[in-house]
């Protein structure tokens, strides 16, 4: 994991850490990253007919996480090229894509060039912070214990 505090990564290098990263592992990447200094990646958010949407722009050469959500949604990549990791393996994203955005999944990606992404959510929440402590949580753990209290 050392390999993430550099400035300039391989194409290699960027894909093995994100392989490595596949569920639990990101969250052991990103309490690492934690201790690292931080970039602000400002929020736009938008509530209309009951859809919130959060758009952001991720600078070339961020390496960031995400939260875990509780309910699906719709991911949108608006532009940019980013390496994502997934279920499968690392997956590089170009140009603009729509996604199916999946509860209880953590990701991780790293900013080739700078990407602009937008998430849609089924919600009359309007505000950002209510947002993410009501429909997010950070963690995997957190998540599954909300599905196990769902079935109780």
């Amino acid at each position: 994991m050392q390999d993430i505090v550099y400035e300039k990564l391989s194409q290699a290098q960027i894909e093995k850490v994100l392989q490595d990263s596949i569920a639990e592992k990101i969250e052991d990447m990103e309490s690492v990253m934690l201790d690292l200094p931080q970039i602000s990646i400002p929020v736009i958010s938008n509530n209309i007919n009951g859809m919130y949407t959060r758009e952001i722009l991720i600078p070339k050469g961020t390496l960031l996480t995400g939260a875990v959500h509780l309910f699906d949604y719709v991911d949108i990549m608006l532009s940019g090229d980013i390496t994502v990791a997934t279920q499968d393996g690392p997956v590089r994203y170009t140009g603009a894509n729509v996604l199916h955005g999946k509860a209880g999944r953590k990701r991780a990606g790293w900013a080739n060039e700078d990407t602009r992404w937008v998430t849609v959510h089924r919600t009359d929440i309007s505000d950002g912070d209510i947002f993410v402590k009501t429909l997010t949580v950070k963690t995997l753990k957190e998540y599954l214990m909300i599905e196990v209290d769902k079935c109780q």
